[in-house]
């Protein structure tokens, strides 16, 4: 693990940690890992599009096409996501960072850089579908949509 990957992780954990207490404190909560500036309106969803991607980096242009995304932990321990401005890997650079155990989304723009850890980036056609138990969902990230 470099160094740098560790700060980041660390500053996400903080980040986490004090998101959740005021969450609780505040009697709110939620969270959310988009690039900013940008939303999924912006972003026409192609339903046949079935991409996955693993653990690594990618630009986004070309085959990681600028969207949005759903990024599902793979159960071995917290899973990470940094979107970056570009490819310097600098703490500055982060656009976007979430730290997760189960679902979360995340949308990005041209020119961006994502960072994947633990974890598979899909398409929304083929993001896993998740099925509630006893009418309740598992935690996590969901699209809601009308």
């Amino acid at each position: 693990m470099t160094t740098l990957f560790q700060k980041k992780f660390l500053a996400v954990l903080f980040g986490a940690v004090l998101i959740a207490s005021t969450g609780i404190l505040g009697g709110c909560g939620g969270d959310s890992a988009s690039s900013g500036g940008s939303t999924a309106a912006a972003f026409q969803e192609d339903s046949n599009d079935k991409r996955t991607y693993n653990d690594g980096k990618y630009k986004v242009g070309g085959e990681f096409k600028a969207g949005e995304y759903i990024v599902v932990s793979n159960g071995k321990g917290n899973s990470f996501i940094d979107v970056a401005k570009d490819d310097s890997s600098s703490f500055d650079s982060s656009v976007a960072s979430d730290m997760f155990t189960t679902r979360s989304i995340i949308t990005v723009a041209d020119g961006q850089y994502i960072e994947v850890l633990n974890a598979t980036v899909y398409t929304l056609a083929a993001a896993p579908k998740v099925e509630p138990k006893d009418g309740v969902l598992p935690v996590g990230m969901y699209r809601v949509s009308a």
